[in-house]
């Protein structure tokens, strides 16, 4: 049986999941919760310990967590709200758009 360690690219995950909630990293971790997504990222909430346990980020399916884009999962929510009350951009990308009452969300 090969060890984890045998594999290169792999190295770091055990120093990345020890590290406190909102770091950096290149890997796909055991404490991410993914809660939407694509076929290039997910957004996910960190569960590693520290200040900013719980908070919302975005991770590249290429590797890479490069820390939050929101605190918390109510000030991701919070922004949603706003950008559908508002009709404004959400996550500097999305707009969101109504048709036959189905939400939807379209990046210009």
């Amino acid at each position: 049986m090969q060890k984890l360690l045998d594999y290169p690219e792999l190295a770091h995950l055990a120093e990345w999941s020890n590290k406190p909630a909102g770091s950096p990293t290149d890997a796909f971790l055991d404490a991410f919760v993914p809660i939407a997504g694509d076929d290039r990222e997910y957004v996910i909430i960190d569960l590693r310990t520290g200040d900013l346990h719980g908070s919302v980020s975005v991770y590249q399916r290429e590797g890479d967590a490069s820390g939050p884009t929101w605190v918390s999962i109510s000030a991701m929510l919070s922004d949603v709200a706003d950008s559908l009350e508002s009709g404004t951009v959400f996550d500097g990308v999305w707009v969101p758009t109504f048709a036959d009452s189905i939400l939807g969300w379209d990046a210009p």
